[in-house]
């Protein structure tokens, strides 16, 4: 090879090299702690406690009223004022069958900004009846917070059991809610 052409390919490569090194993508950065703890404190918790309690409106203050909620079992999509009618009567129905509901949480995946968050994870919903009979239901979730006026509100929420193929291996596999330093 001509020196010229390798001495014109030496300098092209020398030209390339930041350009590459741009090209690769950037680490994941770890969530911020003090987010997650936003998140746990303003949405998770009191989601938890709502269910516990059979508070319809606690629950539903949880969500912005710019809510979209995806059903993928179902294969439905809701805005905020379906939905609403919806939560409540099935709150009704769990306090008519005096049916006891709980939910846990374990997460895949937890991204939070200062304005917006996306979180998804494993959910076990626990449903006691009168007779203290339980039946347990799984599902993988995704929701998406925004900030409203200071605190984290649910603007987008999907969940879906995936063909049944969500169980209690799935949400033992999942994060707990508090083990921030796996996010």
């Amino acid at each position: 090879m001509p020196r010229t052409l390798r001495h014109r390919l030496a300098l092209l490569l020398v030209a390339l090299t930041p350009l590459a090194a741009l090209a690769q993508p950037a680490p994941p950065k770890p969530a911020d702690p003090a987010l997650l703890a936003e998140l746990d404190r303003d949405i998770w918790q009191p989601f938890i406690k709502a269910f516990a309690e059979r508070d319809a409106e606690g629950y539903i203050a949880l969500h912005s009223p710019a809510l979209v909620r995806g059903m993928g079992d179902m294969k439905r999509v809701e805005t905020y004022a379906p939905w609403r009618q919806n939560t409540l009567a099935m709150f009704k129905r769990l306090a008519e069958r005096d049916v006891r509901p709980a939910i846990r949480f374990r997460f895949l995946e937890r991204i939070a900004g200062a304005e917006a968050a996306s979180e998804r994870g494993i959910y076990e919903f626990t449903a006691t009846d009168a007779k203290g009979e339980v039946r347990r239901f799984y599902g993988k979730f995704h929701v998406i917070a925004r900030k409203e006026h200071g605190r984290w509100k649910i603007a987008v929420d999907y969940d879906s059991s995936e063909g049944g193929t969500i169980d209690e291996a799935s949400f033992r596999a999942a994060h707990a809610m508090d083990d921030y330093a796996k996010y």
